[in-house]
């Protein structure tokens, strides 16, 4: 396979536009394009060459350095070492072990039912070679996107693509033994987050700029998988405050009605509670360890759970700058921003906040799903 993939490659490469080889600048421009298409002319992706770092007050008067808005201090370092030490310490603060207390383990599982295992569509027993079998597998890869930027591996969908049966039937084997045995190539653990602009011109402060991370192909295959053939069918289980803001929930009307619920809770001096859900922080900040077990106790196969418990064992990040990347941080809680299964995990544990509501609050009802819960006015 090694061969076959260095001889494919060459093929590509030789062929292939700027954005489609190997070069981690070029993937990290490709997923740029990606993200600015439709805003406007293209701008050429600036590398993360100097990072504003927090000075305490101390020392800040040593530097001469004025507080901003928040009464924060920064020191724009350009040391190409020092921005790097400086990523690797923000990585693994950021994605350090979640602070998950007893009680709410007892939380989740005294409020979230324990549904029956899932089935097979014809009600026979759910088994991962009928369910992620070989036609199913190819299917699968023809939905694979090409301009999708690769993980540290090198592995590009075209690969898959232009492959021939024999090949694809060997990947295939060799897929389903890792998820049978919930072990995973060690090249699938390590994720590069590129860095992008937000709408908040912060260029130098790595908290402002957006985080996207690049994901190898086999994991996105695990990833597809898991949604189509497990979450999906799952779905129904869940209860419909919980599915939040998505394509086909009449997102306009939900704020609309939202809208008017706290005009009215206004005029008539009703309170309201309203939870908020930052999308772009939750999904790499939820305890994993509950959104696994969210998912079991909803039913999913064991099988499945395990083979994810195992994908996320030994996740570690690296940032990209413009002095290389980051040394490695460990990702010991959440689940990756950007990769398939994360929207459908963020439901599972959004939906145990759901049935904690529907139990303890009196009178509560939805308004728009994940965002929000209400007394009824």
């Amino acid at each position: 396979l090694k061969s076959y993939k260095e001889q494919l490659a060459a093929q590509r490469l030789a062929i292939a536009r700027g954005t489609r080889n190997l070069d981690s600048r070029n993937a990290a421009q490709a997923v740029y394009d990606a993200w600015s298409r439709g805003k406007g002319p293209r701008q050429r992706l600036q590398p993360y060459a100097a990072a504003s770092i927090p000075v305490p007050r101390e020392a800040a008067a040593t530097l001469e350095l004025a507080p901003d808005k928040d009464g924060r201090y920064w020191h724009l370092e350009t040391d190409g070492q020092k921005v790097l030490d400086w990523m690797n310490k923000y990585g693994a603060e950021q994605n350090r072990k979640s602070r998950w207390s007893p009680s709410g383990w007892q939380a989740l599982l005294a409020y979230t039912p324990a549904w029956p295992r899932l089935a097979a569509p014809d009600a026979g027993p759910w088994l991962l070679h009928e369910q992620l079998s070989f036609s199913r597998f190819k299917e699968l890869i023809t939905r694979l996107r090409a301009d999708k930027a690769c993980g540290l591996d090198g592995f590009q969908a075209d690969f898959l693509h232009v492959a021939s049966d024999d090949v694809l039937e060997y990947y295939w084997a060799l897929l389903l033994t890792c998820i049978e045995e919930s072990t995973f190539p060690s090249t699938w653990s390590t994720v590069v987050a590129v860095l992008i602009p937000k709408k908040v011109h912060a260029p130098t402060r790595i908290d402002k700029l957006r985080d996207i991370w690049l994901t190898t192909i086999g994991s996105r295959i695990v990833g597809t998988f898991v949604r189509d053939r497990v979450f999906a069918p799952l779905d129904n289980r869940l209860l419909f405050a919980a599915a939040g803001f998505r394509q086909g929930r009449q997102t306009l009307e939900l704020i609309q009605e939202l809208k008017l619920a706290l005009q009215q809770a206004r005029h008539l001096h009703n309170s309201v509670y309203v939870l908020w859900v930052d999308l772009e922080k939750c999904f790499m900040t939820f305890p994993r360890e509950a959104g696994l077990t969210a998912i079991d106790r909803c039913g999913a196969p064991p099988a499945v759970t395990s083979a994810l418990r195992g994908l996320y064992a030994q996740a570690q990040g690296r940032y990209d700058s413009a002095h290389g990347m980051s040394a490695a941080f460990d990702i010991l809680r959440g689940f990756l921003q950007g990769a398939i299964e994360s929207p459908d995990f963020a439901k599972y544990c959004i939906n145990v906040l759901m049935e904690i509501m529907e139990l303890r609050v009196i009178g509560w009802r939805w308004l728009d799903g994940a965002t929000t819960g209400a007394r009824s006015l």
